[in-house]
């Protein structure tokens, strides 16, 4: 949880959405999408239930095609949360419901 190293991201800044992979520390695009802003619009991952298969969705509609995320040390992940790398970013609201 203080070194995060495998993960899954979503992201938009402000132009492009945008869902990386990150393995041993190494990040990997997976979907990048040029996507307009929307105020008050929520960036969702989507991991359809029972398989490695995830989405990434923007104010509501999917951006991008499925992708297929089967490494190890990221679909046995079991923590989920809010993370950024610069202190100037806000985050009004995270919530994580399962599928």
């Amino acid at each position: 949880a203080t070194v995060p190293a495998n993960f899954v991201i979503a992201s938009h800044d402000g132009t492009t959405a945008r869902l990386t992979v990150c393995v041993a520390g190494v990040y990997t695009e997976k979907i990048s999408s040029a996507v307009a802003y929307s105020a008050g619009a929520y960036v969702e991952i989507r991991r359809l239930a029972g398989t490695n298969t995830y989405q990434l969705w923007y104010a509501g509609a999917q951006v991008g095609a499925d992708q297929t995320i089967a490494d190890a040390t990221v679909i046995s992940n079991t923590l989920a949360g809010m993370f950024q790398t610069y202190a100037g970013n806000t985050l009004a609201a995270f919530s994580c419901v399962p599928s």
